[in-house]
């Protein structure tokens, strides 16, 4: 028997800063749930690859600029699908049967 599974979009990631941003960069990175791919490290500039759900990126520009005086810069790119994790998988079921119940409700209000 098969089983469903939500599945989210996963991102190319890379991210360049000033090598001395290189923790917070990393750190930013690994909060919003990516895997590094790789790093690279040369003439005092650093860039990361990391794969990162695409629902964890909102809100990354702002961050990586301002954590990065300015100087940081990304891009992103489509890569694959991937199983949602669990905690967003019960948050997307939770939702959907609120929805029903309150569709429910007012269908039944409106007889």
């Amino acid at each position: 028997m098969g089983k469903w599974q939500v599945l989210e979009p996963i991102m190319n990631v890379e991210v360049s800063c000033p090598s001395e941003y290189q923790g917070e960069l990393i750190g930013q990175v690994s909060r919003r749930n990516g895997v590094l791919i790789s790093t690279d490290d040369s003439n005092n500039w650093f860039t990361i690859n990391a794969e990162v759900p695409l629902n964890d990126m909102f809100g990354f520009a702002t961050e990586l600029r301002s954590s990065t005086q300015g100087k940081g810069d990304y891009t992103m790119e489509y890569c694959r699908y991937s199983p949602a994790r669990a905690d967003l998988t019960q948050h997307l079921i939770e939702q959907y049967n609120q929805q029903l119940e309150a569709n429910r409700l007012m269908k039944k209000k409106n007889k």
